[in-house]
């Protein structure tokens, strides 16, 4: 994703996951 650092990326991937678990 252009325009965040990693971290931000990592902790958009775990919220998707978790969404789509819920």
């Amino acid at each position: 994703m252009i325009g965040f650092d990693s971290s931000s990326e990592v902790w958009f991937s775990i919220s998707l996951s978790r969404s789509m678990s819920y």
